[in-house]
């Protein structure tokens, strides 16, 4: 910040040239064009708003990327709550969706393992909605 203006009769004509040698001039104070101005709270607060907008697909597809996690058969072992014995039996009775590598390791994708579990769950007997006949 330079200051205020000096009191002159030709104050008018010194702000008019102010523009033109790169300062400007806001409420009798002079400023340099070339400094970094500070922005209003409510203008903060839009660009915070704007930039959250477009990273939000970003974001969201992070998420998603947690369900493509390859599990090794420990990692599976832990994720399951079975020992190794467990998953290798039912890895060769193909009873469980793996992947084999060229090294005859075992993978097994996150997305998959809880699609299985699903598939697996069985309906209590109070989810019953249809008619029951009493035979006498």
């Amino acid at each position: 910040m330079l200051g205020r203006l000096p009191a002159c009769q030709n104050r008018k004509k010194a702000f008019e040239k102010l523009p033109s040698i790169g300062l400007k001039v806001a409420k009798n104070q002079i400023y340099e064009t070339s400094m970094k101005t500070q922005l209003e709270p409510e203008d903060a607060q839009i660009i915070a708003e704007k930039v959250f907008e477009l990273l939000k697909p970003y974001l969201s597809s992070r998420e998603r990327s947690c369900e493509d996690i390859l599990f090794d058969v420990p990692g599976l072992c832990e994720y399951l709550h079975v020992n190794s014995h467990w998953v290798h039996e039912r890895t060769h009775l193909k009873q469980i969706p793996y992947c084999k590598l060229s090294n005859k390791q075992l993978r097994f994708k996150k997305k998959d393992i809880d699609k299985w579990l699903e598939s697996l769950k069985t309906s209590s007997i109070n989810d019953f909605r249809g008619k029951i006949k009493i035979i006498k």
